[in-house]
């Protein structure tokens, strides 16, 4: 992007400077497609204080953005768009969908209807070619599986696969947006920071909640899998073929018609859930019938004779009647709602050398006096448990002197330390002790010295949360093309804004980031210390450095200093699960945007932040800010911002939204026009 298309933008927002959102109803809704474009190659920005270029100060541009974001729709705002941008962009990139589109925005609004934008949307996907370009790469995938000299017989089906990739991804993400509105986007940052928070997460809620939410998950999974059985007629010629009597055994109930039987023909979407929830059902009567494990294990016993090991392994032989029905038994009861279990710690012989000790030297003994019989009862005991927080007390009980002995390296005298305070942990159903000694054990395997208490979103963390925000913004439910244009076309003619934008934006990223500060903010001490070795700087300098860093965004925030920051934000925690509370969240986000309705918390902020200028450029920030802004002194600037959206506002925390927005928008092309 070069110079010139980035003041021709900047310019088209000054052309509209005396429009209004009050006045929209009144607008002409034209626009004049035929114009010409300034030669801006030669102008240098700012040469005159506060002009962007010739005839468009940053005052105009001010005015301008609040009036876009005083649209009363998504629809209306495009309607300004097209007749501030849409002459430019039109001259500058020479594309005829430009001004059809527009055209059509425009004459929906001029008739009061809702203009077409899921068709607009459906057009833009077509001939960026996604579906085309998904489709070719899993078919490069399937092709060079067949090339393979060693050819794997489904690669056929891989290949059927591959020409339905856009329709496999929205499914797969029909399930991802569901787990995402379960348990948010901290637990999917790719790292361990992400794999502790979720534990913490999971330790927090009800088993009865987890196996709800997972059984959902996994029905619809398995209904999508039974679709494509169909589609790709893996019934009627396929591997599927020479299993179907097993799976029938396996995972449906006796007396029933068969799996193959059950999807043929054209089953309904519900048809293949209700499927799916038998099948699991069925695999979950195994643990709890006698008669349906028999049906299953008679099958196991016959698929492996005894060289294999088997009866080593289980203790029990399924190839013999009394040996199958002593295992059926031994299980079903283990898992038995009513069962009762008393735990009894577990100590390891000490005639006996674990580093020695092999499993299943005697049939069925997983430990020295400790038998499949008793795993079955322990893990029944565990299934039973009200939360996976009783389930590692249970743990705990009876193997935390094992883990002990098992896990200790003479090296490292902290194991039985860590073990022992998880342990504590559990007893006490403290989640966020469990957390802490997640990110003890693991941070240091993953990072080294890296402070455990110190998270840096990384790039997945950041997209999903971003992915997180479009889904709850667009009441998205499932990714397809179909879904997200129809998605689209809602949220355009709904009475949501780029306020609304703006709003969900900050609280996705800010839901995400205030636990980050609070682990910040508990052990401030320990990572500046840390951060300062890693830069490099000397004590002195860093600490004044970071000292007017923090002056500056309490300042933002409104508050007097770090430590009442840092108060609030331990306040506004959920104790069981780390995130931060909506209360809270909804009050940083009012707080930190305060300024640009209040000139006085505006000044406040200049001043924070006038320690931060270099000296020896001999530059002030009021020097910097009349450059910018074309304004003598900051209480001009200040007094301007806070006239400026107290008057363009339409309703409570319109301005709010709508300075941000500004703020968003003045950034990203800043960014754009310099760094590209």
């Amino acid at each position: 992007m070069d110079f010139a298309l980035c003041s021709a933008i900047f310019l088209v927002l000054a052309s509209s400077t005396n429009a209004s959102p009050s006045g929209s109803a009144s607008l002409a809704w034209t626009v004049h497609w035929n114009i010409e474009v300034p030669n801006l190659e030669s102008y240098e920005p700012f040469s005159t204080p506060g002009v962007i270029i010739p005839n468009v100060n940053v005052s105009q541009l001010i005015k301008n953005v609040a009036t876009l974001w005083d649209a009363e729709s998504f629809q209306e705002m495009s309607g300004l768009v097209c007749m501030w941008y849409g002459p430019y962009a039109y001259v500058l990139l020479a594309d005829e969908s430009i001004k059809e589109e527009c055209d059509a925005i425009l004459t929906a609004l001029q008739s009061g209807e809702d203009a077409e934008v899921e068709d607009i949307c459906l057009s833009l996907f077509e001939s960026a070619g996604i579906e085309t370009a998904a489709t070719d790469t899993a078919l490069q995938t399937a092709a060079e599986c067949s090339s393979d000299e060693d050819e794997d017989p489904l690669c056929d089906t891989e290949t059927e696969l591959a020409e339905h990739t856009l329709d496999i991804i929205g499914r797969i993400s029909r399930i991802a947006f569901n787990v995402l509105e379960w348990l948010d986007p901290s637990p999917f940052s790719g790292d361990v920071f992400g794999a502790c928070s979720g534990v913490r997460m999971l330790l927090g809620m009800d088993n009865s909640e987890i196996e709800s939410e997972i059984t959902t998950q996994i029905t619809l999974a398995l209904a999508d899998v039974l679709d494509y059985l169909n589609i790709l007629e893996l019934c009627a010629d396929g591997p599927l073929i020479d299993l179907e009597d097993l799976l029938d055994l396996v995972l449906l109930p006796e007396g029933h018609e068969g799996l193959c039987a059950s999807i043929d023909g054209s089953p309904t979407d519900n048809d293949y859930r209700d499927i799916a929830e038998l099948i699991l059902a069925t695999l979950e009567s195994i643990l709890v019938h006698q008669d349906q494990c028999l049906r299953v294990f008679v099958v196991v016993g016959q698929m492996f004779d005894e060289s294999i090991g088997l009866l080593h392994m289980v203790g029990y032989n399924l190839n013999q009647t009394e040996g199958l029905e002593d295992f059926c038994t031994q299980l079903t009861t283990s898992f038995a709602v009513d069962e009762s279990y008393t735990p009894a710690e577990y100590t390891f012989p000490e005639n006996e050398n674990f580093a020695e000790w092999a499993l299943f030297q005697q049939p069925g003994e997983i430990l020295p006096g400790f038998m499949t019989s008793d795993l079955l009862e322990f893990i029944g005991a565990i299934a039973r448990s009200d939360s996976l927080l009783a389930g590692g007390d249970l743990v705990c009980d009876v193997f935390q002197s094992f883990l002990i002995m098992a896990m200790e390296d003479p090296s490292e005298s902290a194991v039985e330390t860590h073990i022992s305070d998880l342990c504590t942990a559990f007893t006490a159903s403290n989640t966020g002790d469990v957390e802490s000694i997640c990110r003890e054990l693991l941070v240091p395997m993953e990072y080294g010295d890296h402070p455990p208490s110190l998270r840096i979103p990384t790039i997945p963390y950041v997209v999903v949360t971003g992915a997180n925000m479009l889904r709850e913004l667009l009441h998205l439910h499932i990714a397809t093309v179909e879904d997200v244009c129809h998605a689209v076309d809602v949220f355009h003619h709904s009475s949501s804004n780029l306020q609304s934008v703006v709003r969900t934006a900050l609280n996705a990223y800010l839901t995400e980031g205030l636990p980050i500060a609070g682990g910040l903010c508990e052990d401030y001490g320990h990572i500046m210390l840390y951060l300062q070795c890693q830069s490099g700087m000397d004590m002195e300098e860093f600490s004044s450095m970071t000292d007017m860093i923090s002056d500056a965004i309490v300042a933002l925030l409104g508050f007097s200093d770090r430590d009442a920051f840092c108060s609030k934000v331990g306040e506004g925690m959920d104790e069981a699960t780390g995130r931060a509370e909506t209360a809270l969240v909804s009050q940083i986000v009012d707080e930190s945007l305060a300024f640009l309705t209040d000139s006085q918390r505006c000044e406040d902020i200049f001043d924070a932040l006038e320690p931060l200028m270099p000296e020896e450029t001999g530059v002030t920030l009021t020097d910097m800010v009349h450059l910018i802004t074309g304004f003598e002194t900051i209480e001009d600037t200040c007094g301007y911002v806070e006239s400026s959206f107290i008057a363009s506002a339409r309703g409570s925390g319109s301005e709010i939204s709508r300075c941000a927005a500004l703020i968003t928008f003045l950034l990203t092309f800043a960014i754009l026009c310099v760094g590209l």
